[in-house]
């Protein structure tokens, strides 16, 4: 499960003791220079709810503390413009124009943020009143993205520059175009920007990083801020996004100090500089928590875009596209992305149906809420499918799909969002053996996979470009075809209306069989006509000897 993680130096997550206001006591001996206050992977949740401080408030509780110290600056890492359908209705233009009302002084890219292709990004940060920071290597060239800024706020200076993940390499339509560099390559890149940013001015010099500690299990894509924080010089703090751990994590002695927020407003991250006699710096991080935001008066300006937002999406939202037959809930990570799910056979169903095709490959990951029994709307089907994927069809090897499968069996136990569903075809692994032995059986329509035959393919547009590490299609799908009907949520709006197609159980296209049973039924009915053939021979020999006794 994803957990939020405040560290700093040696001290554990600071969670408690902490007002709206976000500032620990203000005394003549504790005051600090600068505060960064930040957010991240907001995803679209703008609203309230139960979990989630709605953009409104954490506005206000910024304007609060900014009144407090001139000196505080207002930070996002990232994933703000793609996931929920409020953002995801104009691709990311909502998300923009609430953040514009808020205050944000910067934000990094996050790899999500690129769903909706480089070029969209770029839109958005043309029309976003704060600058979107990437790497240098990605920036260069395709302004108004930019690779650091120097923001003065109360007399102090803060150098920041941005770092995503090289993850959206695989993990992201607009990763592939860009050019990320490996964690070895970034830990020196960070220290040399410091330095430059020091030299023009900075005072305090600020890593905002969209990376985390376990982006992806790619070797070459991989990612994990500590990293930085451990090979780095120059960084006064990180703020960071995008991290998965369990518990809470302490930074050990040398390293550079890390900020992270919650995800999708839980909670809002704070790190307080201070200054010593000498000149050293030093950095406390905490939380601010929903429960602490409860007597917050939301602000006026940007609780008025919002409702305005709010409307238009609402609007679009409710019209109606398609009925079901059937109330699937089987998306959740723990279920999708670790065996066959129900609407994923559906998704899957529908990308074959519109392409007409022997077989459909879907990532788990796309899949992303239920779908209920009645009339399904825009809003409902955007939560399922929120990306904008299209389908395409290409012909592809036998070989090249059972490496399709062997890769999908070896993510197994890992919640990994490249977990692939499939339709037109079932597969069994053995999640006991390694990792690329995993495979024991493949069938097509009910026929064992010719690896040397070519077959119809449908898939997404992010895994025809190698999305979630499935390189083997990049080849294969470099003259596919597009598929007509649209993206993968119009499609599948239109699928639901073919009611005779509904599904409401698994179809067992994905068999788990810890010890290889199964791969025992591939090898069984040979073994099977064997063993009955030498039976007869057997016994056509005893009757044969019982003759010639007679």
């Amino acid at each position: 499960m994803k957990k939020k993680i405040t560290a700093a130096l040696c001290m554990l997550l600071l969670t408690f003791g902490f007002g709206f206001t976000g500032a620990f006591p203000v005394t003549a001996e504790s005051t600090p220079i600068a505060v960064i206050m930040h957010t991240g992977e907001t995803e679209g949740f703008l609203n309230p709810s139960d979990t989630t401080i709605s953009a409104d408030v954490i506005s206000s509780v910024v304007k609060e503390q900014r009144e407090k110290l001139p000196a505080t600056f207002f930070f996002d890492t990232g994933d703000a413009f793609q996931g929920s359908f409020l953002v995801n209705i104009d691709r990311g233009e909502n998300a923009v124009d609430i953040m514009n009302t808020m205050g944000y002084d910067a934000m990094a890219v996050g790899n999500h943020d690129l769903d909706y292709g480089v070029e969209r990004t770029r839109e958005l940060a043309g029309k976003a009143n704060f600058p979107l920071l990437i790497q240098e290597s990605a920036a260069k060239g395709r302004s108004p993205l930019v690779s650091s800024a120097l923001i003065e706020r109360g007399g102090i200076t803060i150098g920041v520059f941005g770092i995503t993940t090289p993850a959206a390499k695989h993990k992201s339509t607009g990763g592939f175009e860009l050019e990320f560099g490996t964690m070895e390559v970034l830990k020196e890149y960070a220290t040399k920007t410091a330095a430059a940013l020091r030299e023009q001015g900075a005072d305090i010099v600020v890593l905002l990083s969209h990376i985390g500690t376990a982006d992806s299990d790619n070797t070459v894509h991989s990612s994990n801020i500590y990293e930085i924080a451990n090979g780095s010089e120059g960084i006064d703090v990180i703020i960071d996004g995008d991290i998965y751990d369990e518990g809470t994590a302490t930074v050990t002695p040398g390293m550079i100090p890390i900020s992270i927020a919650g995800e999708q407003g839980e909670d809002i991250g704070m790190a307080e500089i201070y200054k010593d006699e000498s000149g050293k710096l030093t950095v406390k991080t905490s939380i601010i928590s929903k429960s602490a935001t409860l007597s917050v008066t939301p602000d006026a300006k940007t609780a008025e875009i919002l409702a305005a937002c709010n409307e238009n999406a609402d609007m679009l939202s409710k019209n109606v596209v398609a009925i079901s037959n059937v109330t699937l809930t089987d998306y959740e990570k723990e279920t999708i992305r670790s065996g066959e799910s129900v609407i994923a056979d559906m998704v899957a169903d529908s990308m074959r149906w519109a392409a007409n095709s022997d077989i459909a490959f879907c990532n788990a990951g796309n899949i992303r809420g239920p779908i209920f029994a009645g009339k399904v709307t825009v809003g409902i089907i955007s939560n399922v499918l929120p990306y904008s994927n299209l389908i395409y069809v290409a012909d592809v090897k036998g070989s090249v799909i059972r490496e399709v499968l062997q890769y999908s069996a070896s993510l197994y136990g890992q919640e990994d969002g490249g977990f692939m569903q499939v339709s037109g075809l079932s597969y069994a692994f053995d999640p006991e053996k390694p990792e690329g032995e995993r495979l024991l059986s493949v069938t097509v329509n009910g026929d064992p996979l010719d690896e040397e035959a070519y077959y119809s393919v449908a898939t997404f547009d992010f895994l025809a470009l190698g999305g979630d590490n499935y390189d083997m299609l990049i080849e294969p799908f470099n003259n596919a075809r597009a598929v007509g009907n649209g993206d993968i949520a119009a499609v599948f709006a239109e699928y639901l209306n073919q009611t005779e197609n509904s599904l409401s159980e698994p179809q067992n296209r994905i068999r788990i069989i810890p010890g290889g049973e199964v791969n025992s039924f591939a090898g069984a009915v040979p073994l099977m006509i064997i063993s009955i053939v030498a039976t007869v021979a057997i016994i056509t020999l005893f009757m044969t000897l019982g003759k010639k006794t007679d």
